[in-house]
């Protein structure tokens, strides 16, 4: 579903989820001040993507590592999707919540988790109308900083929406500070 998009502006968006879904194809994962950058390679010849150091001060960069991912694609039409995660959760990660869908009628209303953790919308929603023969699709990126830890199978990321979504794809990651 994510590759599906042109090469035009939400080519970058493809790039980002590409490498957060794929955390072994990721170059870096860095916090700097309270902001999360990623330097990814997003394959084939000069692809990779860098920090612009005029913009950004490396010296206080701390690289963040990828503690687990998990996911839910359900087929049909859903006005709420519910992913858990599997492993334990740690005081103070960082969880990331992608969530693609294919059509541009539904909006995400929330994103909430089971032990109160506050989702920040961090890029989109970036819509793609489709043409003949294509699906339309949206992609958002939330995030969650600092959050509350969890036992195993405790904590679950809801993604709620204005109307039903096609073919919703929601990726939860959660990342530790290293």
């Amino acid at each position: 579903m994510f590759s599906s998009m042109g090469p035009s502006r939400p080519f970058s968006i493809v790039c980002l989820v590409s490498s957060l879904v794929r955390p072994s194809r990721m170059t870096r994962l860095l916090l700097i001040g309270g902001v999360i950058t990623l330097q990814i390679g997003c394959g084939g010849s000069g692809g990779d993507s860098k920090i612009n150091p005029t913009t950004t001060n490396e010296s206080t960069a701390r690289p963040i590592s990828f503690i687990q991912l998990a996911y839910a694609t359900p087929q049909s039409a859903q006005l709420t999707v519910a992913v858990p995660f599997g492993r334990a959760q740690t005081s103070g990660n960082l969880n990331i919540v992608v969530v693609g869908w294919s059509d541009t009628t539904a909006a995400v209303s929330s994103v909430t988790d089971s032990v109160g953790n506050i989702y920040t919308l961090a890029v989109g929603p970036t819509t793609h109308p489709g043409s003949a023969g294509t699906f339309s699709l949206t992609q958002s990126i939330y995030f969650a900083k600092n959050i509350v830890g969890a036992a195993a199978n405790a904590n679950t990321v809801t993604v709620r929406f204005t109307v039903a979504a096609a073919l919703a794809d929601i990726r939860i990651l959660c990342f530790h500070e290293g």
